[in-house]
């Protein structure tokens, strides 16, 4: 039990040294305010809003614009045989769609 406490005050004077050589201790209780109250940058909001948006408000969406579009002739060769072959792909999967639905609405009536 001494030797236990022995070694931890040892430990301790240790970091007290190790602070000391920090300036101001290394230590301030409590942390500094980032933004002291109540006037740098701007006032703070009290009580708090939630959610927290930097405006009192969230904007509403902007327009809604079709996309530009795509330019095909920086993709090489392989890029553009490989969408053919996707665009394929998709067509066989939605014209076995297309079947299944028409043979489905032809069951209901």
């Amino acid at each position: 039990m001494a030797d236990d406490i022995a070694k931890l005050t040892a430990r301790i004077d240790r970091l007290e040294s190790a602070l000391g050589h920090v300036p101001g201790g290394g230590v301030t209780d409590p942390p500094p305010d980032p933004w002291p109250w109540p006037h740098w940058p701007f006032p703070r909001p009290w009580p708090p809003r939630w959610p927290p948006f930097p405006w009192p408000n969230p904007l509403p969406p902007g327009p809604i614009i079709d996309p530009a579009p795509f330019d095909l002739s920086q993709l090489t060769r392989p890029q553009l045989e490989m969408a053919l072959e996707q665009i394929k792909s998709q067509r066989v999967r939605l014209d076995a769609q297309e079947k299944a639905i028409n043979t489905q609405l032809k069951n209901v009536k």
